[in-house]
């Protein structure tokens, strides 16, 4: 593993306790909207598979357990795509963000 570059995660203060706030320093820019980090996230899986041939599925190491859960429920992956596309802040949290793009790129968390 030491050969491969470490990616960014998304990160939001809400979601993580604060003694944890100083140590997020690998993170997509929070600024950003719910879609553009979710575009970076794929885009970043797409570049890697393509630098590494990899033309099956990428594993994606998430080490963050420290966030709490979203108040949000969905029933459909419809639901979640438009609370993206909304930029609902309870959506683009670690964990979700990880499993939504996963999906889309056919990767495994």
């Amino acid at each position: 593993m030491d050969k491969f570059c470490i990616m960014p995660g998304v990160w939001d203060p809400d979601f993580i306790g604060e003694t944890q706030h100083s140590t997020a320093t690998h993170v997509v820019d929070p600024s950003l909207s719910a879609l553009d980090k979710l575009n970076i996230l794929r885009r970043n899986i797409s570049i890697f598979k393509t630098e590494n041939n990899g033309n099956s599925h990428v594993t994606v190491i998430w080490s963050a357990s420290v966030e709490r859960n979203s108040e949000r429920e969905f029933e459909t992956s419809e639901e979640i795509l438009a609370a993206i596309k909304a930029n609902d802040t309870e959506v683009v949290k670690g964990r979700i963000a990880f499993c939504v793009f996963n999906v889309q790129e056919k990767s495994w968390i």
